[in-house]
């Protein structure tokens, strides 16, 4: 099952207000995510939240959010906030693990939130 899919029935399961930005492009025949780095948006106990959901390949989504980093940085300093959620099966249910990115003295620093609600 895709990612941004569970991600979305996630969400949707806990009252946010959904919406996927990711988009498929024919001629290029691959995904583009918002910013280079959103796949859904999501208003959440009154935030905005960028969400990028994934199976696997960590390292490959956070040098992506470092490449983006000018419009990251912005995005967050906005009050906008940015979460990675990391898709994984453990005893035969997909769980995600959320981490949170934020700007610190002009840096961008990730912050483990853990396991998704």
């Amino acid at each position: 099952m895709r990612a941004s899919l569970l991600t979305l029935r996630w969400l949707k399961r806990k009252g946010a207000i959904v919406g996927v930005v990711e988009r498929w492009v024919p001629g290029a025949r691959k995904r583009r995510d918002l910013f280079g780095i959103i796949d859904i948006i999501a208003v959440v106990n009154g935030q905005i939240v960028g969400i990028q959901a994934y199976r696997s390949g960590h390292k490959k989504h956070v040098e992506r959010l470092y490449e983006n980093a000018d419009f990251v940085i912005p995005w967050l300093e906005a009050g906008g906030r940015l979460e990675f959620w990391w898709w994984r099966k453990l005893k035969g249910k997909w769980l995600p693990r959320v981490i949170e990115f934020v700007v610190n003295g002009g840096n961008l620093v990730e912050k483990e939130v853990g396991d998704a609600d």
